[in-house]
């Protein structure tokens, strides 16, 4: 079961934390996970934590890349975060770099989001 956390703030030089737990695996995962990302404000910076996914299926994939290409549409700036070396490198096979810098850490998401 999927399990998400945000952090939100009105201060557009800030950027808006979201951090995803758990298993993005079934339709379900999907749906809640688009009405949290559907929450986040137009216009914010996002940076998207998913260090602590346990399982990604190929639905869970597809679905995120969608997700964000229709999340990067409407906000300035956006960044994925993924500590884990071999999920990194699935977003990557799955193209979702095109979409999204993929990124090691939050520190390394912040200093991109803050430049821009």
């Amino acid at each position: 079961m999927l399990a998400a956390s945000v952090s939100f703030s009105d201060d557009p030089s800030t950027i808006t934390q979201l951090w995803v737990t758990g298993q993005l695996s079934s339709a379900d995962d999907v749906a809640m996970l688009q009405t949290v990302l559907g929450s986040v404000a137009p216009g914010s910076r996002i940076s998207l934590d998913l260090s602590a996914l346990t399982a990604l299926s190929d639905l869970g994939v597809q679905s995120l890349r969608a997700m964000l290409a229709s999340l990067r549409d409407v906000n300035d700036d956006l960044a994925v975060v993924v500590g884990r070396i071999e999920l990194r490198a699935r977003l990557v096979l799955a193209d979702l770099d095109r979409v999204a810098p993929i990124l090691h850490t939050r520190e390394q998401a912040s200093a991109v989001l803050l430049a821009a």
